[in-house]
């Protein structure tokens, strides 16, 4: 049985974004757009751990992007 290094990226149950490094034991790692298409639409994304970095900053950049949009949608 082979054990891929990754890293799950996705949301708690109170709404925070997490990052945390797994071994996936089936399947395979997205690939960074992948795993950004995915976590836009709220889903959960398992990448390489040497991507997880960049596409957790994605997902924080595109939350605090939705968070101005809905802050700026009352004026």
């Amino acid at each position: 049985m082979q054990w891929i290094e990754a890293a799950r990226i996705g949301r708690r149950r109170d709404g925070k974004l997490y990052c945390e490094e797994v071994f996936m034991q089936y399947g395979k790692p997205f690939s960074v757009q992948e795993a950004i298409e995915r976590l836009a639409h709220g889903r959960m994304a398992f990448v390489n751990r040497a991507d997880a970095k960049v596409v957790f900053e994605k997902a924080l950049e595109m939350e605090r992007a939705r968070d101005e949009r809905l802050d700026n949608s009352g004026d």
